[in-house]
């Protein structure tokens, strides 16, 4: 008798659990569904206004398109941001992450203009600390974003001049560009 209030409080518990998750994931497949009329325009305009987006595969670019709707539908946009605007800022802020497992920058709610390729890089370095460590973010001295922007728009010279960095990037991105 006296366990049944625990059981029920755990129950509940699991419940709230389950329904965050669930819910989060189908409002997700919505955006997908809702939003995908709009993939064809969108990958036109990012083949011919971004340099790397054409250097991913086929596979990548749908990957990162779909990253890219489910930003842009979770976020609130300023009404003065074009929608060319908005979308190449959700590339900027996709093309880091879209790989890796995560929640699209959940302390952002709200994007009132737009945003840098190394500005969306920077919100970047607390989970590369996470990851990797402090020792390894200290060996970057302070350069977290400018070394993800070579990692990203000049590869090869990164990957010879710092082959360590280049390394532990390509396993934190998860991206061979």
């Amino acid at each position: 008798m006296i366990f049944i209030p625990f059981i029920i409080f755990f129950a509940l518990l699991f419940g709230y659990f389950f329904y965050k998750h669930y819910s989060q994931k189908l409002a997700r497949n919505l955006a997908l569904k809702k939003l995908s009329e709009k993939k064809p325009a969108w990958k036109e305009f990012l083949r011919d206004e971004t340099k790397l987006f054409s250097q991913l595969s086929q596979q990548e670019q749908e990957r990162l398109l779909d990253s890219i709707l489910i930003f842009y539908s979770e976020k609130k946009w300023s009404t003065e941001l074009s929608e060319n605007e908005c979308l190449k800022t959700s590339y900027y802020a996709c093309l880091p992450i879209f790989k890796r497992k995560t929640n699209y920058y959940p302390n952002i709610k709200e994007i009132n203009s737009m945003w840098s390729f190394q500005e969306w890089l920077s919100q970047n370095e607390k989970q590369f600390e996470i990851d990797f460590g402090k020792m390894a973010l200290k060996e970057l001295r302070g350069n977290f974003s400018y070394y993800s922007e070579l990692f990203f728009e000049s590869p090869n010279e990164l990957q010879t001049d710092h082959p360590a960095v280049y390394d532990k990037l390509l396993k934190f991105y998860q991206v061979e560009v």
